[in-house]
């Protein structure tokens, strides 16, 4: 309650007219306090498992439909779901284009798949990629937020080619 109403206050002072959120902590009880004084808000989410009262909201989980949110949005929410509306810097888009000419001949991968990864998603590619023979001459590194509640046990486990890693400043 006391980050809406400071919220509010910078709007007030500012002139906000969008707000863009990417934010666990801030639930629809937040976004009905603050959104109703913007011209436009936009939510940002990977979940799929809470409600949200958005003009737009952004979840660019693989997979993911707008199906999901049904019955967490009002209908005049604009879904911008699935993999196509991934955000990357654009070192990591041009470094993307560069590759991609060599994609035949992987030998690095990087794997992010989010701060929380509550599912724990990340063992499971893990396991995947340290069992299949077709991969070991590729290497992999896993970023991870490292309050990923499974961060320490994925990098004890680290190797030659398997590598666990805290979030990159610059991705």
């Amino acid at each position: 309650e006391d980050d809406a109403r400071y919220t509010l206050d910078f709007i007030k002072r500012t002139g906000v007219d969008c707000i863009v959120v990417d934010h666990y902590g801030i639930d629809v009880l937040w976004e009905s306090l603050v959104f109703g004084q913007v011209r436009k808000s936009v939510v940002i989410d990977d979940l799929a498992n809470r409600n949200h009262c958005s003009d737009f909201l952004i979840d660019y989980s693989v997979g993911r439909r707008k199906f999901d949110y049904s019955n967490l949005v009002s209908s005049s929410t604009k879904l911008l779901c699935g993999e196509k509306f991934f955000m990357a810097s654009k070192e990591l888009v041009k470094t993307r284009k560069a590759s991609s000419s060599n994609f035949d001949k992987l030998e690095k991968v990087i794997v992010v798949l989010g701060g929380s990864d509550c599912k724990n998603d990340t063992k499971k590619l893990f396991d995947i990629f340290e069992c299949d023979v077709n991969l070991e001459d590729i290497r992999f590194t896993f970023v991870l937020s490292e309050a990923n509640p499974y961060f320490n046990e994925l990098k004890s486990r680290s190797n030659e080619n398997i590598k666990v890693t805290g979030f990159l400043n610059n991705l």
